[in-house]
């Protein structure tokens, strides 16, 4: 809000005659602001987006008109039908306003005396005691006149309130309240609007900019208080601005909400230049065409302008509909994308079939950033989108290899690895976390190019781990390349010496290149080294490789046992 708006609003507070502390107390949140304002919304389902959310991720807002409201008691003073208000009360709020606002010469015209006059000045009820004096003197009850005058400027008033229009903001992104109220019990957005940009006068509409903070209070303005703080009542502007100004006024039970609101007095609504998703997808066609086209001269520039009038006339009755049934509800304005889009963490965890359509639309430029509500450290904070995908997939992929885990011990191979395809798809970011269970159940089921390809992704993301360099090595191995498989052996070692195992199956790879000397030396090194809760002796009467290589390697054995004498090698 600019300088001469605060100081139009401050000034409506004290035509409306409200307390000094309540006019003191807005004035000091005028002064300071709020750099960001938030709307909290509800998607109903991916129909409900596509018809109004969009729309708003684009930039627009919708200003209601007050029976819109959720509150029954918003905007009450509302002027409607004369019967239900109190007349008499009316009238001489009316009457007492008119006295002092244009003195009492046409009261003498009428022929009333100074003391009639005096009468009417000192009168709480001066409506009635002019009509008791025209009774008394005879003179023509022009009262009458009045009242069918008065209710025809109520009606007239009645069509400038409806022409006062709102929407509303709150100045946090926090409120549990407001994300179970407003926001479909977190299963909605919540938006994020820089002031600036808020402070907008629309190309097309001319719009009053009231952006101001809701008053809390249990006394709120009465119809009696906007009579008495209008100077003119034939200044429509005047009137406007007054009757505007009432919509910043709600009752204490609503203060949780901490609300903001842009108030409009806006008189028409433009239909735009808004397109239908289906009018676009007709257009961005007609250009594909054309490009496709053009060189051949199937299409001639000038034929694309006769093509998109036919596409506007289709959709044009449409439109006109759509405004005519909107109109009498609000209007809708641009004012900028939100700077940043809160998810509810409902709405982010179920996936729901428009949240794509968000995430695509805020990418449109300018940017918008987004944000996933969590509890975190026992509060409610947003995360950015991205380190929520990383968490969610994460659990989720943690779930999915333990799940896999489970059936390669039950050496269910096969199904173990239908779990993996199932984690790619779900889980793209994460899917990572499974590779190693994958290598595990390719390499069992002999699969030793796929089982390579695995582990050789798993290093990728974790090089310095030696066991998935052994399984690096065991890959190699069996693809019958040991000088590779040496390699991968000895690195394995070099990262941790505690581990027989990448010892023996060193020793192996050595045996099939022919080098039994390195292989001697290989168990004569892991002999002298102290294992960490295993015996090297044990680890290579079991180990399953070596045998079967003694087995096909005599002469390997025979060396064996000749220089570390009679080894039992569990032959």
């Amino acid at each position: 809000m600019d300088l001469n708006s605060k100081e139009q609003f401050i000034e409506n507070m004290r035509k409306l005659k409200r307390p000094a502390d309540e006019i003191k107390s807005t004035e000091e949140k005028l002064e300071k602001g709020h750099p960001t304002l938030y709307r909290y919304r509800a998607i109903n389902n991916k129909e409900h987006f596509d018809k109004y959310r969009a729309s708003e991720l684009r930039g627009n807002i919708f200003l209601q008109v007050n029976k819109e409201l959720n509150d029954p008691m918003d905007m009450f003073f509302a002027i409607g039908d004369i019967e239900v208000f109190e007349k008499e009360r009316l009238f001489n709020s009316l009457m007492k306003h008119a006295l002092v606002t244009f003195g009492t010469a046409y009261l003498k015209n009428d022929g009333l005396t100074d003391d009639e006059i005096g009468k009417l000045m000192n009168s709480d009820t001066p409506y009635q005691e002019l009509k008791k004096i025209l009774q008394n003197t005879g003179s023509f009850d022009y009262t009458q006149g009045f009242e069918k005058s008065l209710v025809k400027v109520l009606e007239k008033w009645n069509s400038v309130f409806q022409d006062v229009k709102v929407a509303c903001f709150t100045d946090t992104d926090t409120n549990t309240s407001m994300w179970v109220n407003y926001a479909d019990n977190y299963n909605g957005i919540c938006l994020e609007y820089d002031t600036v940009s808020l402070n907008h006068t629309n190309n097309q509409i001319e719009v009053f900019p009231y952006i101001a903070p809701v008053v809390y209070t249990d006394d709120l303005p009465s119809m009696y208080d906007l009579f008495g703080g209008i100077s003119d009542f034939n200044l429509d502007e005047e009137v406007r601005h007054l009757m505007q100004q009432m919509v910043f006024f709600k009752t204490n039970d609503w203060s949780y909400e901490k609300e903001w609101r842009i108030s409009s007095s806006i008189t028409h609504e433009t239909m735009g230049a808004n397109l239908y998703p289906e009018e676009e997808v007709e257009i961005e066609r007609l250009f594909s065409v054309s490009n496709k086209t053009f060189l051949n001269n199937e299409l001639l520039p000038q034929d694309i302008g006769g093509e998109l009038h036919k596409i506007s006339m289709k959709y044009s009755k449409k439109r006109e509909n759509d405004f005519l049934n909107r109109v009498n509800k609000g209007v809708t304005i641009f004012i900028g994308k939100p700077s940043k889009i809160y998810l509810g963490h409902k709405l982010a965890e179920s996936e729901p079939n428009y949240l794509s359509d968000i995430i695509r639309i805020a990418n449109e430029e300018p940017k918008t950033k987004i944000y996933v509500m969590q509890v975190v450290n026992g509060k409610y904070s947003p995360i950015a989108y991205e380190d929520f995908l990383v968490k969610k997939h994460t659990k989720k992929a943690n779930e999915l290899a333990k799940k896999m885990e489970s059936l390669r011990v039950k050496r269910k191979f096969k199904k173990a690895l239908n779990i993996y395809k199932k984690a790619t798809k779900i889980t793209p970011h994460r899917s990572y976390l499974l590779f190693s269970e994958c290598f595990q159940c390719n390499y069992y089921l002999k699969r030793y190019d796929v089982a390579y390809e695995m582990i050789c992704k798993v290093i990728a993301i974790e090089p310095n781990n030696p066991i998935y360099h052994n399984n690096l090595g065991a890959c190699l191995r069996k693809l019958e390349q040991y000088s590779e498989a040496v390699d991968v052996y000895n690195r394995a070692i070099s990262m941790f010496t505690l581990i027989p195992l990448f010892y023996i199956n060193l020793t192996v790879c050595y045996v099939y290149l022919g080098e039994y000397d390195n292989a001697l030396e290989v168990i004569k090194k892991a002999k002298l080294t102290r294992f960490y809760k295993s015996s090297f002796d044990e680890e290579l009467r079991k180990h399953e490789d070596f045998n079967s290589t003694i087995k096909a390697f005599p002469e390997f054995k025979a060396l064996l046992e000749k220089h570390l004498g009679l080894y039992d090698l569990g032959i």
